[in-house]
C-alpha cells in the first residue's frame, strides 16, 4: 500500500496523474498501510506476546512500528498540503525542471535496486535482510 502511494505521488511528479487524483489516492494508501501495520501490531502483541526473560520482539516488529509511524506522518503532512492547495496556497503542478525529474526518478530506481539485490542476497546466502543490504560491517538491523 505504501508502495503504490509512492508510485501516485511519483507519477503526479512526472505530471502523469492530476494533482487532484494523486494526492487523494497517496494519502489513502498510506494510511491503510499505517492502519494494517498497526493491526498486525497489536494483533502480535495481544496473540504472539514474546515470553518474559526467554523472548524479545524482534527487529522486525520494531520496523513495523517505524513505518507504521512514518506512513501516518507523511499522511498527516499531505493532507496539511492538500487544505493547503485547496485553500490556495498551493499550485496544482509541481514546475519541476528535468534535472529535478531525472533525479526522482533515479532515487526510486537506486532504492528498489538496492531493496531488490539484498533480497536477492538474503534469500541465496541465507543472510538477513539488513545484512545484505548494508554489509555485515554496518549493522542496520
Amino acid at each position: 500500500m505504501g508502495f503504490l502511494g509512492n508510485i501516485f505521488l511519483l507519477l503526479n511528479m512526472q505530471n502523469r496523474i492530476r494533482y487532484i487524483v494523486s494526492l487523494p489516492l497517496s494519502i489513502v494508501f498510506w494510511l491503510v498501510a499505517s492502519s494494517l501495520l498497526i493491526a498486525d501490531l497489536v494483533s502480535m502483541s495481544i496473540y504472539a506476546t514474546p515470553e518474559a526473560g526467554v523472548e524479545m520482539y524482534s527487529e522486525g516488529f520494531w520496523y513495523g512500528v517505524a513505518a507504521a509511524a512514518i506512513y501516518g506522518l507523511l499522511a498527516m503532512l499531505l493532507m496539511g498540503n492538500f487544505v493547503g492547495w485547496v485553500r490556495g496556497h498551493y499550485p496544482q503542478h509541481f514546475d519541476l525542471t528535468d534535472d529535478q525529474r531525472t533525479l526522482i526518478v533515479q532515487s526510486m530506481l537506486f532504492f528498489i535496486w538496492l531493496a531488490g539485490g539484498g533480497g536477492v542476497y538474503s534469500r541465496l546466502e541465507g543472510w538477513r535482510f539488513c545484512d545484505a543490504v548494508g554489509g555485515a560491517s554496518i549493522r542496520l538491523c
